[in-house]
This record gives structure tokens, sequence and C-alpha cells, in this order.
């Protein structure tokens, strides 16, 4: 998401070199494919990206320069993605179980965290006067049984293209810091990130003080 956030001021049409020590391709495909300015996407080794300045091919949180403007609202085109078979209400909101899939970036809330943001979902509904009900989306899948009352449960069944639509349009969102939780904060959704230890001060939230307003961070 920080990637199409960079790369939305920039000129069509773009050949992107990617590099990244993990990676599901085809999910990096189409991020990038959700940029009509995205012609070519190229997956390559560590030592072919070394050969390039990072002026030119880094559009992570290492490179804040203004060779890459972040733009923290970019318009993203999620028209193709179908979440309508999913049956949300008028009002729900996002709670992400868990997020990354290997290594130290792998981060989940905890079942018992997970309840207690959907208790206070519910909680909130009542307060409010109108129902807003919980959605779980992850990829844990000891999470594809589990049952909470008034609560949809998504946990293994969309897509990524779809699991971002599902965050874009919600109410509000919880969950790790990671790609859905950048997707809440562009998309202006008031959001509650999980960092790991000593990763409250996320870069990238300091490169977007719009974003640092609309969020908080908690450790996990």
């Amino acid at each position: 998401m920080v990637a199409l956030c960079k790369l939305y001021h920039a000129n069509s049409p773009l050949r992107i070199m990617h590099y990244a020590k993990f990676h599901d391709r085809c999910a990096i495909q189409d991020i990038y494919g959700l940029n009509p300015k995205v012609s070519k996407v190229e997956f390559v080794t560590r030592e072919v990206f070394e050969r390039f300045p990072l002026k030119e091919i880094n559009v992570t949180y290492k490179d804040h320069s203004e060779a890459w403007p972040l733009e923290p609202y970019p318009q993203v085109d999620f028209s193709k993605v179908n979440v309508v078979k999913f049956g949300f209400p008028d009002h729900y909101s996002v709670v992400q179980v868990n997020s990354g899939t290997r290594g130290s970036n792998a981060k989940a809330l905890g079942k018992q965290r997970v309840l207690h943001q959907c208790t206070v979902i519910i909680q909130e509904s009542l307060r409010v006067g109108y129902k807003i009900v919980p959605v779980l989306v992850g990829t844990d899948e000891s999470y594809r049984s589990w049952v909470f009352s008034n609560t949809i449960n998504l946990v293994g069944r969309t897509s990524l293209l779809e699991a971002m639509k599902v965050v874009a349009e919600a109410d509000t969102f919880v969950g790790p810091e990671g790609l859905l939780f950048y997707v809440a904060l562009s998309h202006r959704v008031p959001a509650i990130g999980y960092a790991l230890p000593g990763k409250l001060q996320s870069p990238l939230i300091r490169c977007a003080p719009e974003w640092g307003a609309k969020t908080k961070v908690h450790s996990l």
C-alpha cells in the first residue's frame, strides 16, 4: 500500500523492479495492478536491486526522500473487486487477526485480544444506536471455525484485494501494523494498530503526519 501511495504522482508508464526477502508474487502483482500507470512488474534479486540508485527504485519505508513523496490518500480503484457476496451490513468494523507470513514480520493479535475487540465493537454499536458488525479477516487457519455472536468471520475466505476493499470501506480497523493497517489509514478509516515491541513509532506513520492523527499504535 505504501508503494501505491508513493507511486501515485509518478509519470506513466511505470516499470517496477521489486525486491523483497520474502514475497508472494501473485499478491504483489495484484497490488501494483491497482495503479493503472504500472505497465510491468519484475521480481529481482538483491544483487540486481543494489545496482540501482535508491531514488530510482526504492519506494519502501527506507526512502522518504523527495524522489518519492508519499500521497497519504491516493484514489484506488476497487471497482472490479467484488465483496458483495459477503453480505456486509451498512456499518461494520474490521479486526485483522494476523498479518505477515514468515519470520520476524509475522504478527498476531491473539484470541483474547480479538474477542475483546469484537466485544468493544458491539458495545459501541449499542452506544451509537445502530448496528456495527465486527468482521474478522486474516489468514490464521485456527480462526476458520471460530464463532462469536453477531460477527462475520472471513478469515481465510478473501483474496488479498478483497480484504483490502473490505478494510477500505469499513467504519474502523483494528489489527497488526502491516498492509491492511495502511490501507485503512490511506482511506481515512480510523485505525488501531499493534506493532512488535520496540517498533511503536513506525517510520511509515512519521512520514505521513495525516496518518498519525488518525491512529493509535500499541505493543503486541
